[in-house]
């Protein structure tokens, strides 16, 4: 088994930060005039298991209450069920206004 010289990530976005205790910061690095975050390990022997996180930065997003989205998702329910109901509605007068029209036509044949 051979050891890895060095074991290294980038990342390209100052919002992105890896935790690891097997990983050290190194710091900005820079990569043909782009800035990367560098964190990294020297001699990692062959078949090494390497622990590491990677979250987004910036302020914690305090937790959301589902009452909104439900109540959103309820009120479009409802929207839909009406105008369902309603085109069915007039697709039932339709078909009442035909039948009359039908059956209108066949009685003045009659005479």
């Amino acid at each position: 088994p051979q050891t890895a010289r060095t074991f290294d990530i980038f990342v390209g976005s100052d919002n992105i930060v890896v935790n690891s205790e097997q990983l050290q910061d190194y710091g900005k690095f820079n990569i043909r005039g782009t800035q990367y975050h560098r964190y990294g390990a020297a001699n990692v022997d062959a078949g090494a298991a390497i622990k590491f996180t990677i979250r987004r930065a910036g302020p914690e997003m305090p937790p959301q209450s589902p009452t909104l989205a439900l109540t959103l998702t309820a009120g479009l329910l409802l929207i839909s069920v009406a105008y369902s109901l309603s085109q069915k509605s007039k697709i039932d007068k339709t078909g009442e206004q035909k039948k009359r029209r039908n059956a209108s036509k066949k009685s003045h044949r009659r005479q």
